[in-house]
């Protein structure tokens, strides 16, 4: 498993976006056949949109309504690892 990249002490902006993209903090999806925030599937009025992950090879399908509900939760994973390597 990859380590998390080290980062300043101060959780400053580019600190947490350097963490958002960490492939330690990656997490693969469960079924591409189902939002990977909702578990829903995809319908003709609310298509998947694929999502970049740190990883080349891998994608997230979510609805484009998740999106903010992943990118909250990815800025979260960010703050709990920086919290704990600061605590370190």
């Amino acid at each position: 498993m990859p380590t998390v990249a080290t980062v300043p002490s101060d959780p400053t902006p580019q600190a947490l976006a350097m963490l958002r993209n960490d492939p330690a903090l990656y997490e693969p999806q469960a079924d591409p056949n189902r939002c990977h925030v909702c578990g829903e599937r995809e319908t003709a009025d609310s298509p998947f949109v694929a999502v970049l992950t740190p990883l080349p090879e891998h994608r997230h399908w979510l609805h484009r309504a998740c999106h903010p509900e992943h990118v909250a939760r990815m800025a979260a994973k960010a703050e709990v690892a920086l919290a704990s390597d600061a605590a370190v």
